[in-house]
């Protein structure tokens, strides 16, 4: 078996790296300059990946995804609570007819990937409810407070 180089075992790490970022700038569906500022998931992604590589494909790609929610959805699950994000998560799976490749969590599942990754919602909650028609629960004074950006798209 042939050993592989410090620079190209660095090259390979920035170029997954890249390729993060970039799946990331993809998946923003409000291209803000705030949303695409936004990279608390993709780093906490970053180092998961890389220590957890071979891990069951089923349970990693439902983890980056949480982990893209939680920079760049609409409003950044960053912003929700526990309950509402797997509701989220639930009902965005269901409907892309992913259920079967993907694990819907629950909130006590949302919990334990925020301790995996390192992550911390913001409190208080922007997001306290979401249901099949989208956001049921919005806190006003706390998107104010976390400065969140109008939610329509602007030339960036």
């Amino acid at each position: 078996m042939q050993e592989q180089n410090p620079s190209e075992t660095d090259t390979t790490q920035e170029s997954v790296l890249d390729l993060n970022s970039k799946l990331w700038d993809e998946q923003t569906i409000l291209k803000t300059s705030w949303h695409l500022a936004r990279r608390v998931g993709l780093d906490a992604w970053n180092r998961y990946e890389a220590e957890h590589i071979g891990e069951d494909d089923r349970f990693l790609n439902t983890l980056r995804l949480f982990a893209i929610y939680f920079d760049r959805f609409s409003i950044p699950h960053e912003f929700w609570t526990a309950e509402a994000i797997a509701a989220c998560m639930r009902i965005c799976i269901e409907k892309a007819g992913r259920a079967d490749d993907l694990i819907v969590p629950s909130a006590t599942l949302v919990r334990e990937w925020l301790i995996r990754l390192g992550l911390k919602v913001n409190s208080p909650p922007i997001v306290t409810e979401f249901g099949e028609e989208g956001i049921t629960g919005f806190n006003i004074e706390a998107a104010r407070r976390h400065g969140l950006p109008p939610l329509q798209e602007e030339q960036v």
